[in-house]
């Protein structure tokens, strides 16, 4: 494929990006199934109904007949079938790797994860919303919806009963992990990310942008009191990234650090008030006090029995050096560290855990599927392509997420983004058309909007 040409700056963005009509329709949508059953951990405990599958298996089995039938309709999408295939080539790796890996439980259910849910999350965003960057739109949104009512009910669970990591925990006791605040935190973190690069891309001070802020900053909020220090750092992170792309000396038009500020103003004023609502409710800041005393465990190690992140580098380092080029095999790590067929003991980083489990060719494999999508985000289609830039965003906060938490397995929305970035470029419009444009972004600019009339392909 040739390489496109852009039609609009990043200073601008999609106008259809905030309508309500895009929002309904949103709601409505393959996508949303699509991510409701990425964060079926985060929704499970918010629903009264505990059924003995695991929850994502529900809105899978809707949206399946619905994506073939998507796919038959259009047939399939090349840059999407190239990314599936190379995580098909990991995975048939990770297969080969039982054979001389010492676990036996663990890396069957491994294996059965990789070729089902992760399998499904890659092929339906490769084959089906990737081709379509109206659908890829709708994806973005459904972020931002999911961050904007999973913290709602997080912050009103931490002031109507307390410490809300404790309270979720004991409540599902017996259901799912007593971990899943983390999939909580880390979901609203995702959409928290969505929200600043909206608010970024908007006319400053506007009514789009205010709104956009604010409810970035509800996600903020939340993220201080949920318990999930690695959601927040990865917020952090997203949020970044999204300013510096915003400041690329590539981004033509008016400089953007105004608008910068601007958001991190609204952002910061915003967590402030809910900061002394809360405190003074009495609402514990959890997350900051595990932040804390984690430094304090930095400056005396021995105050604490458990293990903690360096702990488990230094370990997977130790043990790749033993196998460096096949490693130890799927599920390697869990035993030879001590936990056996037992999960937890992963290394919490996925480069060491793909290295100490699958060594170096494992790490090439992986590469590969990674570079299928990151070879379409050149640094001056980031500048020039909002969407990109928010679906670029997304996958460097799953990236900051995936190199201190979970196992490889579990970051769904990571191989999600990658698949996203597969998705064609704005169109160029024909010189006939681009007179129109033109007169039609003055007319906008002179009644004070900065958006601009996008293509017709990226519109709903």
């Amino acid at each position: 494929m040739s390489r496109p040409s852009f039609v609009s700056p990043v200073t601008s963005a999609p106008g259809r990006l905030y309508w309500s009509r895009q929002i309904l329709a949103a709601l409505f949508s393959f996508e949303c199934l699509v991510i409701l059953s990425a964060f079926a951990d985060a929704v499970q405990f918010f629903i009264p109904w505990h059924p003995p599958f695991p929850l994502a298996i529900v809105p899978a089995a809707i949206a399946v007949p619905i994506g073939a039938a998507i796919v038959w309709r259009h047939g399939l999408y090349l840059p999407g079938m190239a990314t599936a295939s190379a995580y098909l080539m990991f995975v048939a790796w990770t297969i080969a790797s039982m054979g001389w890996s010492p676990s036996r439980v663990l890396a069957k259910q491994i294996l059965m994860y990789e070729l089902t849910f992760l399998l499904w999350f890659i092929v339906a965003t490769s084959f089906v919303v990737a081709r379509d960057r109206t659908r890829v739109v709708r994806m973005i949104i459904v972020f931002a919806i999911m961050a904007v009512l999973l913290s709602f009910a997080g912050l009103w669970i931490s002031y109507f009963h307390g410490n809300f990591k404790y309270t979720m925990a004991t409540a599902i006791e017996g259901t799912t992990n007593s971990r899943a605040y983390n999939r909580v935190g880390y979901s609203v973190a995702f959409g928290s990310v969505v929200l600043f690069g909206i608010a970024s891309l908007s006319r400053l001070w506007s009514a789009k942008q205010l709104l956009s802020a604010s409810l970035c900053a509800v996600g903020f909020l939340f993220l201080l009191v949920g318990g999930s220090r690695g959601a927040l750092l990865s917020a952090l992170g997203g949020c970044l990234f999204v300013m510096l792309v915003m400041n690329l000396p590539s981004a033509r038009g008016r400089p953007r650090l105004w608008t910068s500020q601007g958001i991190i103003f609204v952002v910061v004023v915003a967590v402030a008030i809910g900061l002394v609502i809360i405190v003074n409710a009495g609402v514990e800041l959890t997350t900051l006090n595990r932040a804390l005393s984690y430094l304090r465990y930095l400056e005396n190690p021995e105050i604490s029995l458990r293990r903690d992140r360096v702990q488990y580098f230094t370990s997977a380092l130790e043990h790749w050096y033993s196998s460096p080029w096949i490693g130890l095999g799927m599920a390697g790590f869990n035993m030879v560290d001590g936990r056996g067929e037992m999960p937890g003991a992963h290394p919490h980083n996925i480069i060491l855990e793909i290295l100490v489990n699958y060594g170096v060719i494992g790490l090439i494999f992986f590469g590969l599927f990674v570079w299928t999508g990151l070879r379409n985000m050149s640094v001056r289609r980031l500048s020039t392509d909002p969407v990109m830039m928010i679906v670029g965003a997304v996958f460097f906060t799953a990236f900051v997420a995936s190199m201190g938490s979970q196992d490889l397995i579990r970051h769904d929305v990571l191989m999600m983004s990658i698949a996203l970035m597969t998705c064609p470029p704005l169109e160029s419009p024909s010189p006939a058309r681009r007179s129109s444009l033109d007169t039609s972004r003055r007319r906008r600019a002179e009644s004070g909007s900065a958006l601009p009339v996008l293509p017709k392909f990226v519109r709903s």
